[in-house]
């Protein structure tokens, strides 16, 4: 979990670090880079569209994605290309 990994590594990696390596770098320790890792076209995709309001904005994206948040918060969930919760 991106929020633990924060608490233990803060003086080492930053919140950009720490979304690369859930994203990118695990998929390529996977052996899956060319279909997952990253929001491009032609790659799979599982993403959540969150909302944050003014403590999202107050944060910064990236330190929000990595902190423990609530399921309320998640506004819209795509599984593999496919819209399965939306507003």
């Amino acid at each position: 979990d991106l929020a633990f990994a924060s608490e233990i590594s803060a003086a080492d990696l930053g919140p950009a670090e720490l979304v690369a390596m859930a994203t990118r770098d695990g998929a390529a320790a996977l052996g899956l880079s060319s279909d997952l890792g990253e929001l491009a076209p032609g790659m799979r995709c599982s993403f959540q569209v969150v909302g944050g309001g003014s403590a999202l904005r107050a944060r910064g994206l990236v330190d929000a994605l990595i902190c423990e948040g609530q399921g309320q918060q998640i506004a819209a969930l795509i599984l593999d290309g496919t819209v399965v919760k939306q507003p």
